[in-house]
């Protein structure tokens, strides 16, 4: 009888860590982009904002390159330094109220999709926390509000994005087994 193979919608530790790869990239574009081409708000530090950005370009070449021998723990990591980067662009970044928050976004939408729950709902803690000191750290006068709507929207991107995990897994285990007793079916009709 064969055997049919447990697949998950999750991909594996290879693509895990390319698609963190180009979440580094693409914050760092974009990063280079805003400073090269947009008008800065007030009080950017452009020299920061350079040096956060320089930091995650290294990072996202050793992710892309060492993608298929980095060890479990590696990405969880690798997503927390990125939350770091984040919460360091935006302490840098000036009176910018709202484009910075959708690298955590980009963060919520990872860890929901590619880590188990317990991993995401930490690194979830650790992006309410890092941008909590960002914006402590920057004295907004609305900080509060900014830091509730913000996470709150996280969360709910979170719990949408398990659900939607929970129901591929579903689909995968449910074509696995469609698939398994097509064949049994089929070698029960050859004898």
């Amino acid at each position: 009888m064969a055997e049919v193979h447990t697949a998950s919608a999750r991909p594996g530790p290879r693509e895990q860590a390319r698609t963190l790869s180009y979440l580094f990239l693409g914050g760092s574009v974009l990063g280079l982009a805003t400073l090269a081409f947009l008008p800065l708000p007030a009080g950017t530090d452009v020299p920061g904002t350079l040096v956060a950005i320089g930091i995650s370009l290294p990072v996202c070449l050793v992710l892309f390159v060492c993608a298929g021998r980095l060890p479990a723990w590696a990405i969880p990591l690798a997503l927390a330094f990125g939350t770091a980067i984040i919460s360091l662009d935006i302490y840098f970044a000036g009176d910018i109220r709202t484009n910075d928050e959708m690298f955590y976004l980009w963060v919520a939408f990872y860890a929901f999709y590619f880590l188990p729950k317990w991993i995401a709902v930490g690194e979830l803690a650790l992006v309410a926390a890092g941008f909590a000191l960002a914006i402590a750290l920057r004295g907004e006068p609305d900080g509060s509000t900014r830091w509730v709507i913000t996470i709150g929207t996280l969360t709910l991107a979170g719990v949408l994005t398990t659900r939607l995990v929970t129901q591929l897994d579903r689909w995968v285990h449910r074509s696995g087994e469609r698939e398994k007793a097509l064949r049994e079916a089929e070698e029960r009709f050859r004898s």
